[in-house]
């Protein structure tokens, strides 16, 4: 407990260099709530002390969250239920608006039914509220986006019985960093349908300000991942492919702006010196799954010229949608981005500068800009290249994100 302790106390201490003083506001809002919430699930476990459990999973997770983790939990839910595996929740979230309580409320188990001993798989996110000694195994989905640092950041991961990763790039990295009394596990990323209610394209272009036809590159990323995004490095390769092309758009949906509004404003004066301030469009407000669905589908193709991902949901979204990908090839994404699905970037690895990112991460990616701002220009100038490639990824997709791969990989999950 006193590792796990430390490490959360450092962990907001990043937070509030990162973020100053919203940092301190966040980590004082959150105490009393987490601090409720482990004194329930002490309680309940008390409760229902001698139970058997069943072979299931109960997911303790902040599914009320905005942060991305919480996004994968919730999408996991739903996919848990739909191939029938029995399960429960409990949210740990604080529950502050920012995210519709449609995306969560029919998710999360009621605190009266609720029974922490149920099931016999105790599935979480890193840090844990749970009460020792439950006769559970406690696993934790754990995202990372590099090859190094996860134990410097979060030593008390070792434990874990299980560590469930969602992607081959994490699942071999994370047998190579934890010792051998960590079951590492991978279970398919819980990739949700395409929503059946998508807005048709020319609605959705109106609706997002974007003219009938114009060539959009879609970009959709966290103002708080920092330059592990590199969203100027996805402005730059736009503007090196497009400069002479009017109805061209950039198009980015910027979660977490108001928690960075520096960076917002760092994106709109390199577009301005980059000449292409007009092409720039930003979309900084909520969106609930089936109104971002629509803008990605809206647009021409995605960009992502990211430094490092743990999964890279949007490029999977994208793809499922039919929108030609155009992304880095290293890291998570490549399990799904390859030469068949996806137009991909060449890259270097470099250090990580200390202050480019929080995590001690060591080395990540920096793609080649100019070979990125070819896709582009190519898909722009044909667009039946680009629709080869997009059924492609969305056959394969089908194929190793669909129920019967994710029911297989759960189900020898829960048999390990």
């Amino acid at each position: 407990m006193h590792v796990e302790a430390y490490a959360i106390l450092k962990n907001r201490v990043d937070q509030v260099r990162t973020w100053g003083l919203r940092g301190v506001v966040a980590y004082l809002r959150r105490l009393p709530h987490e601090r409720a919430v482990a004194r329930f699930l002490a309680r309940n476990a008390a409760a229902h002390a001698g139970e058997t459990p069943a072979r299931g999973i109960t997911v303790v997770a902040p599914l009320s969250s905005s942060h991305s983790l919480s996004k994968a939990m919730r999408d996991f839910v739903v996919r848990l239920r739909g191939v029938g595996v029995p399960c429960q929740t409990f949210d740990t979230g604080l529950r502050d608006g920012r995210v519709a309580s449609a995306d969560y409320a029919d998710l999360v188990t009621p605190r009266a039914e609720f029974d922490l001993l149920k099931y016999d798989h105790v599935v979480e996110m890193l840090t844990s509220p749970l009460p020792a000694g439950l006769p559970v195994k406690r696993c934790r989905v754990a995202f990372w986006e590099g090859e190094a640092g996860i134990l410097k950041t979060f030593p008390y991961l070792v434990d874990s019985d299980v560590v469930v990763a969602m992607s081959d790039f994490n699942a071999a990295y994370y047998r190579r960093e934890f010792p051998p009394s960590v079951k590492i596990d991978k279970v398919v990323y819980p990739l949700l349908p395409v929503p059946s209610d998508l807005l048709p394209r020319a609605e959705a272009r109106r609706r997002f300000g974007l003219d009938a036809a114009a060539f959009c590159v879609f970009f959709n990323f966290d103002a708080r991942a920092g330059e592990r995004k590199n969203a100027a490095g996805a402005l730059r390769a736009f503007a090196a492919a497009f400069q002479d092309v009017a109805s061209a758009r950039l198009v980015l949906k910027v979660n977490g702006a108001k928690a960075r509004p520096d960076a917002l404003a760092a994106l709109q004066n390199q577009a301005a010196a980059l000449g292409v301030a007009g092409k720039l469009v930003l979309v900084t407000e909520y969106l609930s799954s089936c109104d971002l669905y629509s803008l990605t589908a809206a647009c021409d193709a995605y960009l992502s010229l990211h430094r490092a991902e743990g999964f890279g949901l949007g490029m999977a979204e994208a793809m499922q949608l039919g929108v030609p990908v155009v992304a880095t090839g290293y890291s998570a994404n490549v399990e799904f981005c390859t030469d068949e699905t996806s137009f991909l970037v060449p890259y270097k690895l470099v250090p990580v500068n200390g202050d480019a990112f929080q995590a001690p991460m060591e080395r990540w990616s920096e793609p080649d800009e100019t070979a990125a701002a070819r896709h582009l220009r190519a898909l722009h100038e044909n667009p039946q290249a680009g629709a080869v490639k997009a059924q492609a990824a969305k056959r394969f997709l089908a194929e190793h994100y669909g129920d019967v791969a994710f029911a297989q990989s759960v189900r020898e999950f829960l048999e390990g």
